[in-house]
């Protein structure tokens, strides 16, 4: 795969007097779907929104990349992010969201805390023709797949050993 991760003209929108009216539209929605759907504990925006121009004539693209926001800290967590596509669909093609079935969230999380086992189910995954994992799609996902492995196997060994008190070898 590329190394180019995106090909795009990308700004901020600051949060100040002229886009206030913005903000307050778009944190208006933000609260009703999480209320409805997330139900976090979420009390602000604290990033600037993100404007990004993809054009056809750079073959504009934004490939995959975990979206966790600019903040490293842990003070500031981006819990929710949205994309709004303000180009009419029938004037472009591509531009799909692709989300790998939030599976680097659930490591990321697990890394982070304790899991616990819940024995009914909170959500029922339905199988249509738009799933990621029954089209040409799944053959990406399985990509990512093995990348997040790759990339978290030994902190998910080396926690799952301190919670189960197993021995620790470094064998490097």
């Amino acid at each position: 795969m590329d190394n180019i991760s995106r090909t795009s003209k990308t700004s901020w929108i600051p949060h100040n007097e002229n886009s206030s009216w913005l903000y307050y539209k778009i944190a208006m929605y933000l609260r009703r779907i999480n209320g409805e759907f997330y139900r976090f504990d979420v009390d602000g925006m604290y990033e600037n929104m993100q404007y990004t121009v993809y054009e056809s004539i750079n073959q504009g693209f934004y490939n995959w990349h975990t979206d966790i926001g600019v903040y490293s800290s842990d003070s500031v967590t981006r819990k929710l992010s949205m994309s709004l596509l303000l180009t009419d669909p029938s004037t472009y093609e591509g531009g799909d969201l692709e989300i790998c079935d939030d599976h680097e969230l659930l490591v990321r999380t697990y890394l982070k805390t304790k899991f616990y086992k819940i024995e009914k189910p909170i959500y029922i995954y339905r199988i249509t023709g738009d799933n990621t994992s029954i089209d040409h799609r799944n053959a990406e996902i399985q990509i990512k797949t093995r990348e997040i492995f790759n990339r978290y196997a030994v902190e998910l060994a080396e926690k799952d050993a301190k919670e189960n008190g197993l021995l620790l070898v470094d064998l490097s």
